[in-house]
């Protein structure tokens, strides 16, 4: 009897695993279903211009799914995508908080605080991707915009210079330094 037992455990054991497995697949695909139902829910909302309603899909959205990458990012998209800057800034703030390296969310943070005419706090955003990816062209050519709009006209120079010195073909950074220099 114990050697049939002892056959029999493996094929026990298997069958257990294989149903485990399978639960864990269904609570994923559960999991990913409310994840897109509540994205898409929101979307549709914006669509037939219920506004608030989206709004509120979309923030729970952020709080059930907000740690997983990309997530925040994509809330705060749809909300630049209709114009909501201050809801777009505060999901592309968490998103920063949380992914710290996710390129997109500073360009999306910072193109929310321009909208809302918050200068100091786009210079910030600027800052911080500066901090963390280093001086890209790209950003210094950003933040170069955001002072020549502040009217910072030095910063705005030093900025245009920064591009220059890695890009001297940039046109509009070059515009920049003739212009305030």
């Amino acid at each position: 009897k114990e050697d049939a037992l002892k056959a029999g455990l493996p094929i026990l054991h298997k069958a257990l695993q294989e149903t485990e497995a399978a639960k864990v697949r269904e609570a994923e695909a559960d999991r990913l279903g409310r994840r897109n139902s509540l994205r898409d829910k929101g979307v549709a909302y914006f669509a037939t211009g219920d506004a608030p309603r989206g709004k509120a899909a979309l923030r729970v959205l952020g709080d059930e799914f907000g740690e997983e990458p990309g997530v925040l990012l994509e809330i705060g998209r749809i909300f630049l995508e209709h114009k909501l800057f201050f809801e777009a800034a505060e999901f592309l703030e968490r998103a920063l908080e949380a992914f710290p390296k996710d390129g997109p969310a500073y360009a999306g943070a910072a193109e929310s605080y321009l909208a809302l005419r918050e200068f100091e706090k786009a210079e910030t955003v600027y800052l911080k991707a500066i901090r963390e990816f280093g001086k890209h062209p790209k950003t210094m050519l950003n933040l170069a915009r955001l002072y020549a709009q502040w009217n910072k006209k030095d910063k705005a120079f030093e900025a245009a210079q920064d591009v220059l010195r890695k890009e001297p073909e940039n046109a509009e950074a070059t515009e920049m330094v003739a212009k305030f220099g």
